[in-house]
């Protein structure tokens, strides 16, 4: 835009000089309908966002979900080798824990909610042909404080009847029983 484009008519100037003198002899630019409609919808606008940040800032103060502790106990004679806790149906079950030596335990935080507890155990030799890496899962509902012991089918500990405690098996494959097909071994 060029300076000429920028300057006034005479006829546009002395159309201004006397809506100023009608109006109490003060110069005002545009009309003053036009600047009241831009203060309310400022004043709307402003209304709005103070109204928002209330919201917010309400939200906030209240911390959202409570944030609960998961004592994790590993009960079981073997090393919990990959350890998850996860919202109920997460696709992902996000990055391990850690892992649980026999007779330790750890704990986590997590929002309070529904949570899947997810542990996978050191392999298991069963015998020179058979080989178990035993996994435990449980969904849990978080209201407060909760204790999870992990242990063996075969070895349930008496703790997990307290309240506040919740037992996840491991279910550990037993020795096939020798066939009855299969030959005798031969006498030495």
């Amino acid at each position: 835009m060029t300076v000429s484009q920028m300057r006034l008519l005479k006829s546009e100037t002395r159309d201004m000089a006397d809506y100023a003198r009608a109006s109490d002899h003060r110069l005002r630019v545009g009309y003053p309908e036009e600047w009241q409609m831009k203060t309310s919808t400022f004043f709307t606008a402003f209304v709005v966002i103070a109204a928002l940040l209330a919201i917010i800032a309400m939200l906030t103060a209240c911390g959202g979900a409570a944030m609960q502790t998961i004592s994790l106990q590993n009960s079981t004679e073997r090393t919990i080798k990959e350890l998850y806790v996860y919202p109920v149906g997460a696709k992902d079950h996000g990055k391990s824990r850690g892992s649980l030596a026999p007779n330790t335990g750890t704990q986590v935080t997590m929002p309070a909610g529904n949570v899947e507890v997810y542990a996978v155990s050191e392999l298991v030799k069963i015998d020179d042909h058979h080989r178990n890496v035993p996994t435990a899962t449980q969904a849990l509902e978080l209201k407060g404080p909760l204790r999870v012991v992990f242990f063996d089918n075969d070895n349930r500990p008496a703790e997990v009847a307290k309240p506040g405690v919740v037992g996840v098996t491991f279910v550990v494959a037993k020795k096939p029983a020798p066939d009855e097909t299969s030959e005798p071994a031969p006498a030495p």
